[in-house]
């Protein structure tokens, strides 16, 4: 199987069972980042009480049953790549990496019935796309052009210039390198839409820029894409048995009412349930709930102590659809053998084959389009966007206009991500307080938080591992001071806690320190 790198966790330190025993964290949210926390805090035996309000963990990567079909379905496609290192390091703690399949190739739609092929050549990063890049057909020669000398502006700017470009809006970024609209719309715009799930007048030029640097062009495996060939919810189902083998807690199907702040101690010390009005006390808090969940659950007096919670009105969210086409063909077979589509200038970003099911004595074909930034769309009715899929897999797949088109579903995810808005990082809360202002045993984790990633599994991973070592570094102080001594010596500083980057290539580092 073709993976990225070879990565195996490290085993944590042998701390003593009991240390923490009298210090339990409450964590607030099972999506990704609560998971992500709780599996890592589990492994220190640090006692855990994850509340969420859905009967399963995952969080928005969730699955459904379709009533028609009876197929589990995602509620949309998921992907990590070769750069998600936290969300690899995630799966194998999990014991469910073995469910990626890393694609080596990426299919890009070209208006023919043969598509244009992403792939890694003989060069060595950021040249091992050149080879299959320069066969793109869907590209005149003059795009080519104006692509690679955008990609070298993108590859001479530094990882900290980048960082300084997050009030510029990418679509702007692209207009100064004198990218055309052909260009933009070709290529441009199908690659980041997906990515950062925002149209390029909205999204920051800082995560633009590093989709293309740390995706793209800084390691020969970090493009390399992955997806489940599992039902999300089985990723994520082997995280409730390590919780409870860890001594942990979980309380699904359980919404909360607030979060208990103690105002003459500056502590968040329990969360109290919507429907028991049961109040569950911890030692510290780890906040993994979207933004705005997070202001409803803050009271006005923890606000005022944390500027953390001060610009929470500052967030929007930004929809993705996911529409599921079941088609028929009079001989029984798939539409096409393509495990995926990149489509370009069109609505939908992209096309998944999800293989054939059996139906009445039919074999189906199964695909599932993706359209993210879906603002204009969102609101349309189920009948109108079957309508739209039906035109495009007619449009990509020509045999299709012979397909009976049996059933459609649409799954709209309306606050699917929080829309990484230029400038919006300012306001982006850090896992921990400051040293001065800041309630000191809240942390918060989600990937709308200052992890310096977009709108991703991979930065709600990131965020739930530095949420965990926040909150770790603060139980140790909390220690009687015979167990804090030992304790402190057996907690690695953050670089170390958090899986290991991709490196640059030697030459993508030698051409990143030429002038811009």
């Amino acid at each position: 199987m073709t993976e990225p790198f070879t990565y195996n966790p490290a085993p944590p330190p042998n701390i003593p069972r009991g240390t923490f025993d009298d210090l339990p964290v409450l964590i607030a949210g099972g999506g990704v980042a609560g998971i992500a926390a709780a599996i890592r805090l589990a492994e220190y035996h640090v006692p855990v009480t994850l509340i969420e309000t859905r009967p399963k963990l995952g969080g928005r990567a969730t699955s459904f049953v379709d009533p028609t079909t009876s197929d589990v379905l995602d509620n949309c496609q998921h992907v990590l790549m070769g750069c998600c290192t936290n969300l690899i390091d995630l799966y194998k703690r999990l014991s469910v990496y073995e469910h990626i399949t890393w694609h080596p190739e990426i299919y890009f739609h070209n208006g023919t019935s043969i598509p244009d092929v992403m792939r890694s050549g003989l060069l060595p990063a950021p040249l091992h796309l050149t080879a299959s890049f320069l066969k793109f057909k869907s590209l005149t020669r003059r795009d080519k052009y104006d692509i690679a000398r955008a990609s070298s502006a993108i590859i001479r700017t530094s990882f900290k210039k980048r960082n300084d470009l997050d009030s510029l809006p990418f679509l702007d970024w692209l207009k100064k390198y004198k990218q055309s609209d052909s260009v933009i719309k070709k290529y441009w715009e199908p690659v980041i839409v997906s990515a950062c799930n925002e149209t390029l007048d909205k999204c920051s030029s800082r995560y633009a820029l590093q989709v293309f640097q740390e995706g793209f062009l800084h390691h020969k495996d970090a493009w390399l894409m992955g997806t489940s060939d599992v039902p999300l919810l089985e990723l994520y189902d082997p995280a409730e048995d390590m919780i409870r083998r860890a001594g942990g807690t979980l309380r699904l199907t359980t919404p909360i009412d607030k979060y208990q702040y103690d105002q003459d101690h500056n502590k968040v010390n329990s969360i109290r349930l919507s429907r028991s009005q049961e109040s569950i006390n911890g030692a510290a808090l780890i906040s993994a709930v979207p933004f705005d969940r997070l202001e409803k659950l803050s009271s006005s007096e923890m606000v005022a102590a944390d500027p953390r919670l001060q610009h929470l009105n500052q967030f929007s969210v930004s929809p993705i659809i996911g529409i599921h086409i079941y088609a028929h063909l009079q001989d029984n077979t798939p539409i096409t053998e393509l495990p995926h589509i990149v489509l370009t200038d069109s609505p939908i970003q992209w096309v998944f084959n999800k293989g054939m099911i059996e139906e009445g004595g039919q074999r189906l074909c199964h695909l599932h389009c993706v359209i993210s930034a879906a603002h204009d769309l969102v609101d349309k009715p189920a009948s109108e966007l079957a309508d739209l899929a039906e035109t495009e897999i007619k449009r990509i797949f020509p045999v299709a206009q012979e397909a009976d088109f049996l059933h459609t579903r649409a799954v709209k995810e309306k606050r699917a991500t929080f829309s990484v808005t230029a400038g919006l990082d300012r306001y982006r809360p850090g896992a921990k307080p400051n040293s001065t202002h800041g309630i000191e045993n809240l942390f918060i984790a989600g990937d709308w938080t200052d992890i310096g990633w977009p709108a991703t599994m991979e930065g709600a991973a990131r965020s739930g591992y530095q949420a965990a070592h926040a909150a770790l570094m603060y139980l140790v102080q909390q220690l009687p001071a015979e167990k804090q001594l030992h304790a402190e010596g057996l907690i690695p500083s953050l670089e170390k806690f958090l899986p290991p980057e991709l490196p640059s290539s030697p030459i993508y580092g030698s051409l990143s320190r030429l002038p811009g």
